[in-house]
C-alpha cells in the first residue's frame, strides 16, 4: 500500500464481510472471507507501522506535532530525555506532565488500528445513549460542564490538550459509568489477573476468565 487511500479501501475487506466467526478454521483456508480479512487487516498493521517509524523521525527533527501519533511520539522522545537525565543523575530534571513508556513501533499501529476500524458502531451507540442520558439528568450535565470549564480557566474556546483532559475526572467517571449502564459491546470476557471479591459471600479466584452479564 502507497497511501492512506489504499488503507481507506480495504475497510470493507477487513470489517464489512459477514461471518468471519461463523466457520472453524476458516481463516487458515485460502481465499475465504476470513482468510482475505485477515491477510488485509496484517497489509494495514504494517503500514501503519511504517507510518510510524517515519513519525518517529520526522518528531526527532524538532518538527510541530499535528497528529494523535506526533503527540505521542512527542511524549515518548519527552520521557525518554527524562529518564536519561534521572540516570546521569540529574537533580533538576522535570518529570513530563504525560510520563510513558516507549512504544515500538508495531504496537502504536495496532493501537491504530483499533482506532480506526474497530467497533465503529460502538462508539456511536455510547454517544446515543450519552445524550439520552444527560438529557434525562441535567444535573449531571451541569457538572460536566462545570469541570470543563474549569480546566479551561472559564475559556470555552480553549482547545483541551491530553493533560486537560487526563484531568477530567469526573467526565471520565460518567463516561466509565455509561459503559456499565449501557454497554455497546456485551459479549467482552475479561481475565481476573488477581482473587477479585465480587460479593460478600463469592470470591473470583486469579485466572478466572468473567463474562460481564
Amino acid at each position: 500500500m502507497k497511501s492512506l487511500t489504499a488503507v481507506d479501501e480495504t475497510l470493507n475487506v477487513i470489517s464489512g464481510q459477514p461471518g468471519y466467526v461463523n466457520i472453524p478454521l476458516s481463516l487458515y483456508i485460502p481465499f475465504t472471507k476470513t482468510w482475505r480479512g485477515k491477510r488485509t487487516a496484517d497489509a494495514v498493521h504494517r503500514e501503519f507501522a511504517r507510518c510510524v517509524g517515519k513519525c518517529k523521525k520526522n518528531m526527532a527533527t524538532g518538527a510541530t506535532p499535528t497528529c494523535i501519533v506526533d503527540h505521542w511520539v512527542l511524549h515518548m522522545m519527552e520521557s525518554q530525555k527524562y529518564r536519561e537525565r534521572v540516570a546521569a543523575c540529574d537533580v533538576k530534571a522535570e518529570k513530563p506532565s504525560n510520563f510513558i513508556r516507549l512504544f515500538i513501533d508495531d504496537a502504536i499501529g495496532q493501537a491504530l488500528f483499533t482506532f480506526l476500524f474497530a467497533s465503529q458502531d460502538a462508539s456511536s451507540s455510547a454517544t446515543n445513549w450519552l445524550f439520552q442520558v444527560l438529557a434525562q439528568r441535567p444535573d449531571i450535565l451541569d457538572r460536566l460542564w462545570e469541570e470543563n470549564l474549569a480546566a479551561r480557566g472559564g475559556d470555552r474556546s480553549k482547545a483541551a490538550d491530553l493533560a486537560t483532559l487526563e484531568g477530567l475526572t469526573y467526565n471520565a467517571a460518567v463516561v466509565k459509568e455509561l459503559l456499565r449502564y449501557r454497554p455497546p459491546v456485551i459479549f467482552v470476557p475479561y481475565l481476573a489477573v488477581k482473587d477479585s471479591p465480587v460479593t460478600q459471600g463469592y470470591t473470583v479466584p486469579k485466572g478466572s476468565m468473567i463474562i460481564p452479564a
